[in-house]
């Protein structure tokens, strides 16, 4: 797109478009295809023909405004395939008004709604009319759910109108667990921990998946630095599972999960192995936006170009590095949930082709810091100190852990700089890193146990996984009174400890 004035009397301006959005897009065909200037790519509306569809574009900057005696606008829209599939019919609009982008993609989101009653809430809230919308759940209680569930997601997010509205659906007698969880979801996003440890333990009372809710909660409340209220849900998730275990010494299904749950139980027990880094300067060769969460994690976002490559600084905040730790984690935000940015031939995916650290100590020439060896707790391919790719691993957190060949001495005022470079091959493109944090540890043995812990993830047979867990962490083994008093139970968990024990006698 390019402006001119129309007297003709000057040069004509280039106008960034961005945030593109649309009513509907042909999978693997995204309307962000149009901006990204790679000639294979593009937006597509298969198999919804014979309808109208809208896109919708902001300009990047407010300070772009027409001319004085009149502005022309210059539209160029390219198609692919000898344009073959090129518009038949089409009709272009502009606004001055800010509020529009944001309304038309609530609009959007509405359109594509399914349930007839989320539907008219969705128009209530786009009429402004809350009242409205109020008064459809107060006459139909059954109705908290779907609609509260319109304000946990873009474009109408909002936790505490979700909180509001799940709420007129709840009593003290209540004992839905689905609607119970999602309020207790957005309390979370309130950050009110105290009222979600509430309905979340209401969720599990009396549900068969209570012990994996609350597993699951203690993990984003570790993810969000809430180590306290962590170690007490990790403990009632742990006292459910061992009970039900207990009573039935043959679910093997439960097994896993409990030793999942050990594994990230002592890890917050003692989050100072790992000090978690919080970056002073990040940068995409590519122009993708880089930004800090509160969590300290890097979300990516904005342009997704071919073979990115992530710039970071950060001071270590340690007096030594002995190992370095790489979290490849999941957002809404990302293709698949993410971690990775394809979001094309394998959605979600991210291929790292190229890791290098340097130290920059105050009295020394910047230097290299060399990695001897990784770890992960999943890779495709070839896992390497360099490379590391998740195809197949989509949609779930990751971690990759990599041992310092040298300790390297941190003053007060060292930093480090992370390089990491993304895949630039056009038969797999876009595998850039979505969401990721670095953490470094002073000692060098975290990389033997969290090598351990991800071999220990990898066993097939649950038995075998939780006696791992057992002989990992033998000072606790007190711990498991109540699994090895039941005979079965107990008989099975020695049996795989002295198996584990004869393989991996170190």
């Amino acid at each position: 797109m390019k402006a001119e004035p129309v007297s003709g009397a000057g040069e004509a301006a280039t106008v960034k478009l961005i945030n593109p959005q649309a009513d509907f897009a042909q999978d693997k065909y995204p309307v962000a295809a149009t901006l990204d200037g790679n000639p294979g790519t593009a937006w597509s509306i298969d198999p919804h023909v014979g309808k109208d569809h809208v896109a919708v574009f902001e300009i990047e900057s407010s300070r772009q405004t027409g001319f004085e005696k009149g502005t022309k606008l210059t539209f160029t829209l390219d198609f692919q395939f000898n344009n073959k599939h090129a518009l038949g019919r089409f009709r272009l609009s502009v606004s001055g008004a800010p509020a529009t982008p944001d309304r038309e993609l609530k609009r959007f989101a509405a359109m594509k709604l399914t349930d007839p009653w989320q539907r008219l809430a969705a128009v209530y809230q786009l009429k402004g009319e809350p009242q409205a919308i109020d008064q459809l759940v107060e006459r139909r209680t059954k109705l908290a759910g779907p609609i509260g569930d319109l304000f946990i997601q873009e474009p109408n997010k909002d936790w505490q109108r979700a909180v509001e509205l799940y709420t007129k659906g709840i009593t003290p007698e209540t004992a839905d667990a689905l609607l119970l969880s999602k309020r207790a979801r957005a309390y979370e996003g309130l950050k009110n921990w105290e009222a979600a440890a509430a309905d979340w333990s209401r969720a599990a009372t009396g549900n068969p998946e209570g012990a994996k809710l609350l597993a699951e909660f203690a993990r984003r409340l570790v993810a969000d630095g809430q180590v306290p209220f962590a170690k007490a849900q990790f403990e009632k998730s742990q006292a459910l599972y061992e009970r039900s275990l207990a009573a039935d010494p043959d679910n093997d299904l439960l097994v896993p999960e409990l030793a999942q749950l050990l594994w990230d139980k002592q890890e917050n027990e003692d989050p100072s192995r790992w000090t978690v880094l919080k970056p002073s300067e990040m940068k995409s060769k590519g122009g993708a936006t880089l930004s800090k969460l509160p969590d300290d994690s890097i979300l990516a976002s904005g342009k997704n170009t071919l073979g990115d490559t992530y710039t970071l600084v950060a001071q270590p905040k340690v007096a030594q590095v002995g190992a370095i730790r790489l979290e490849a984690l999941t957002h809404e935000s990302l293709p698949n949930q993410g971690p990775g940015r394809d979001e094309q031939k394998d959605r979600g995916n991210f291929a790292m082709v190229n890791f290098a650290i340097r130290a920059h100590v105050p009295g020394t020439q910047p230097g290299p810091i060399d990695v001897s060896r990784v770890a992960a707790d999943y890779f495709a391919l070839d896992l390497t100190t360099t490379h590391w790719n998740i195809t197949g691993g989509q949609s779930r957190p990751h971690t990759a852990v990599y041992l310092v060949k040298q300790p390297v001495d941190c003053k007060d005022d060292a930093r480090l700089e992370f390089q990491m470079e993304f895949s630039g091959s056009a038969e797999w493109p876009l595998q850039n890193l979505g969401r990721f944090r670095l953490s470094v540890s002073n000692d060098p043995a975290v990389f033997d146990r969290e090598e351990k812990r991800f071999a220990a993830m990898k066993l097939t047979d649950p038995w075998a996984r939780l006696a791992a867990r057992l002989r990992a962490e033998r000072s606790q083994r007190s711990g498991f009174a109540i699994l090895e008093q039941s005979t079965p139970t107990g008989g099975r968990l020695r049996g795989k400890e002295a198996d584990h024990r004869a393989r991996c006698p170190v």
